[in-house]
C-alpha cells in the first residue's frame, strides 16, 4: 500500500473528520476490525488469514496463563501477528499487571489512588511504554498489516504518552518490535540443523552486518544477543494453507532438515509455524496455537504429533470448537486450540470443547 500518497488537503480533511470522534470509548481492536472488513474476503480466505475474534483471543491468553504480576518483564511473541490482535489484548493485560504491582509496591488498593500521585503516575507511564516497546514481538509478511499492528500498539500507550508530555518528560517511542519479514525464512545454519529439540547443541549463526541489514529480525531468528533463550510466551493463529490451495515453493521447506521434522505429507503452513514456535519456545515457557483439527489425527500431521510429544515438549491441553465459523462468519473452518509446554513433562492431556 506504499503507492497511496494522499495530498495535504485529503490528509487534513481526514484528520478533521477523525477529531469529531471520541476514541476513548473504543475498547475493541478497531484497526483489526477495519483490516477484516476492507481486505477482500476471498483473498484472505485463500491465504488462510483470519482475524481472531476478541473472545477467542482472551480465551487463548487465559490458557497461556498470561495474567497477573508474573507476566511482568517476560516477552510474548506472535510469529504471524497480522494486525496485532494477540499483542494488543496482551498489552492491556500487561498494563493491568503493572497496576497491581505498583499498588502492592506503594501499599495502595486502587488505580485511582496511584493516579492521584503525579510521581507514581509518571512512573507507571514510563515503565509501561518501555515494556510495550520491548516485550511485545510480532512478525508479519504483509507490510500493511505491520503498519496496523504498530498503530494498534501505539494506541495502547497514548494516555501514558500524554501524561509524560504534560509533565515535561517527553519520551519518544523509537520503535515497536513488529517486523515485516518472512517468519519462515530462518538463517541457513538453523534450517540445516537436525537438532529438532534444540537441547543437543546450540546452532551457531554468524552475526554479520549484512544479515542485519537485509532482515532486521535476524538477531531474533538466529537467537543472538538477548534472544538466545527464546520467548516465554508464544501465541498465534497461523495461516492454514497447503500447496493445493496456493502456489508455494514446497521444496523450500521439504529440503530443509529444520522443517522436515514436522512434515509427513502435504506441506501446510500451519505445520511450519508449529515447528517455528517450538524453535522459539524458551525453557519452562508455553505456546498456544489455533490449528486445524487435522493436526489431531490426519496422516499429514503425524510427524508434527510426534514432535509435539518429544521431550522437552509436552502438549497438555486441546480444545476443539463445534462450530465451523468460529473464526469468521460464513467461513467453515474446523479448528481447535493446542497448548504446548517446554521442560514440563506431563502424562495427561486435558481435552475440552464448546461453541
Amino acid at each position: 500500500f506504499d503507492w497511496f500518497q494522499p495530498d495535504d488537503f485529503i490528509f487534513v480533511e481526514t484528520l478533521e473528520f477523525l477529531c469529531r470522534h471520541n476514541f476513548r470509548q473504543v475498547t475493541s481492536d478497531i484497526i483489526g476490525f477495519t483490516y477484516q472488513e476492507y481486505i477482500e474476503r476471498n483473498a484472505r480466505n485463500r491465504k488462510g488469514h483470519f482475524l481472531t475474534p476478541p473472545d477467542v483471543v482472551d480465551y487463548m491468553l487465559d490458557l497461556l496463563d498470561y495474567a497477573g504480576p508474573e507476566v511482568i518483564g517476560r516477552r510474548i511473541f506472535d510469529p504471524a501477528c497480522g494486525s496485532g490482535s494477540f499483542l494488543v489484548h496482551a498489552s492491556r493485560r500487561y498494563r493491568q499487571a503493572l497496576i497491581t504491582y505498583f499498588c502492592n509496591t506503594h501499599s495502595v488498593t486502587t488505580e485511582e489512588q496511584l493516579y492521584a500521585n503525579e510521581e507514581w503516575r509518571a512512573e507507571i507511564a514510563r515503565r509501561y511504554l518501555d515494556d510495550l516497546a520491548s516485550l511485545f514481538f510480532g512478525m508479519e509478511l504483509n507490510p500493511f498489516a505491520c503498519y496496523l499492528a504498530e498503530m494498534n500498539l501505539l494506541i495502547q500507550g497514548l494516555d501514558d504518552l500524554a501524561v509524560l508530555q504534560a509533565s515535561g518528560d517527553k519520551q519518544p517511542v523509537e520503535r515497536f518490535q513488529i517486523y515485516n519479514t518472512d517468519s519462515l525464512n530462518l538463517p541457513f545454519e538453523v534450517l540445516s540443523s537436525n537438532d529438532i529439540t534444540g537441547i543437543v547443541r546450540p546452532v551457531l549463526v554468524p552475526d554479520r552486518l549484512s544479515y542485519r541489514l537485509t532482515d532486521d529480525a535476524h538477531p531474533i531468528k538466529a537467537k543472538l544477543d538477548s534472544y538466545v533463550s527464546g520467548f516465554f510466551y508464544i501465541i498465534s493463529n497461523p495461516p492454514y494453507v497447503n500447496s493445493r490451495q496456493e502456489m508455494m515453493d514446497v521444496d523450500r521447506f521439504k529440503d530443509r532438515l529444520f522443517y522436515q521434522s514436522v512434515l509427513s505429507g502435504d506441506t501446510n503452513l500451519y505445520l511450519l509455524f508449529l515447528r517455528l514456535g517450538l524453535y522459539y519456545l524458551s525453557e519452562y515457557g508455553q505456546m498456544v496455537y489455533i490449528v486445524p483439527l487435522t493436526v489431531f489425527g490426519d496422516k499429514s500431521a503425524s510427524a508434527a504429533r510426534q514432535l509435539l510429544t518429544t521431550f522437552p515438549f509436552s502438549p497438555d491441553m486441546i480444545t476443539r470448537f463445534y462450530r465451523g465459523d468460529i473464526l469468521f462468519p460464513g467461513v467453515d473452518q474446523a479448528v481447535g486450540i493446542v497448548r504446548v509446554r517446554h521442560s514440563q513433562p506431563v502424562t495427561t492431556v486435558s481435552i475440552s470443547g464448546g461453541e
